[in-house]
């Protein structure tokens, strides 16, 4: 017998030539990985990804596979960068941002908390261009219009998030 460790669990694995009973140890090294990736990574993480941002309008559009059910989850955290920008040359309006967006969900009010730090331009006013929210379970990302000549092919949104599950699955 060949041993196989995962995280902390030791399988006696079968080798050839021994005998084939190959069920229990099969079945023990399933769970023994499932486990391990299960800490590694819940169901409702977000792996990173890019959305390309195609509106320069006033707009609130969900962030692409941010869907927290608060039966499952109660925080994430997503880290995320945005560029956007109308045009080059005179009188172009580049934004570069990073950030993170951390929620929480509260039981007894029935609603997310979420918490925004980023560091990139601000509107004239100090207001930011870009703000999040949750729409029910999902988070959105409300932008205000940069106006000139937009350019949606290289607009984008780089992001992902982590999670910290209410229960186990």
């Amino acid at each position: 017998m060949a041993k196989i460790i995962i995280g902390t669990t030791v399988i006696d694995f079968p080798t050839s030539g021994t005998d084939a009973n190959w069920g229990i140890a099969v079945e023990q090294f399933a769970n023994a990985v499932a486990n391990e990736l299960a800490g590694l990574a819940s169901p409702f993480d977000v792996s990173p990804r890019v959305a390309t941002l195609n509106n320069d309008g006033n707009i609130s559009l969900p962030v692409p596979g941010c869907l927290f059910p608060n039966t499952s989850v109660r925080s994430f955290s997503m880290s995320y960068a945005i560029y956007r920008t109308n045009g080059s040359g005179v009188g172009t309006t580049t934004l570069a941002e990073v950030g993170t967006v951390n929620g929480v969900y509260d039981n007894v009010t029935t609603q997310w908390y979420l918490d925004h730090v980023f560091n990139g331009e601000r509107q004239a006013n100090g207001d930011a261009y870009h703000t999040f929210s949750m729409v029910g379970d999902e988070l959105n990302l409300t932008t205000i219009a940069i106006g000139g000549s937009y350019d949606s092919i290289n607009s984008k949104l780089s992001y992902a998030a982590k999670t910290i599950l209410v229960s186990n699955l």
